[in-house]
């Protein structure tokens, strides 16, 4: 689309593209996190009175492995139970390792994911042989809330992307299809024939097509 001086200009949609992209990344963000807070408030997954959505033992839970990273350098015995609590945006799961002699636990790990589609906060507590000096770490048994950096950007781009389409997919397509019909792209007048680079009805600068308009 061009001016009366053949300078081209750019559809309503297209102006201020940073600050539109910044509002919806910004909105994105608020979107996710409140989300990823209602759930952790309001999940019930503090109430484990109901059977675990899904419980494994043996072979089966040591390769689903840990919930999340070990405080520990060197690495924790195989799980042998694992067990997962889930409902939307929400889900707890906890797995227990055993001694060495096989008979009692030694190792157990919980972590919650709150958020949705992909967990945004992580809150993992661990259990161990705290007495036992071959397994001192400075790392403390209860990492409180945490984020998560791949659901944050992915929720993220997700609740943009959707908000986008909900604010101005509408508006773009109704440009495109004016566009295509010869319409103005902003009253959607007919105007075909027309060559004067203007539309009758509103005034809009329009890019004349002489060759496909112009009168036979």
């Amino acid at each position: 689309m061009r001016n009366e001086h053949g300078q081209a200009i750019a559809p309503w949609f297209a102006t201020g593209p940073v600050l539109i992209v910044l509002c919806l990344l910004i909105t994105g963000v608020l979107i996710a996190s409140a989300v990823a807070l209602v759930t952790y408030r309001y999940s019930g997954l503090g109430q484990r009175s109901t059977a675990a959505t899904v419980n494994v033992f043996g072979a089966e839970a040591a390769a689903r492995g840990w919930p999340a990273r070990t405080p520990h350098a060197k690495p924790w015995p195989n799980v042998t139970q694992w067990s997962e609590w889930s409902v939307f945006g929400a889900r707890r799961r906890i797995a227990w390792g055993a001694a060495p002699d096989g008979r009692s636990t030694s190792r157990q790990m919980e972590s919650e994911f709150y958020g949705w589609p992909m967990p945004v906060v992580v809150h993992t507590q661990f259990w161990w042989p705290w007495n036992d000096p071959a397994w001192t770490t400075a790392a403390k048994p209860d990492t409180g809330l945490t984020l998560e950096p791949v659901g944050v950007i992915i929720d993220t781009l997700l609740f943009s992307v959707a908000l986008w389409l909900v604010l101005f997919g509408p508006g773009v397509l109704r440009w495109f299809w004016r566009r295509h019909r010869r319409r103005c792209t902003e009253c959607g007048y007919n105007l075909t024939g027309n060559v004067s680079g203007r539309c009758p009805e509103c005034g809009t600068a329009i890019e004349a097509h002489p060759t496909r308009d112009a009168p036979s």
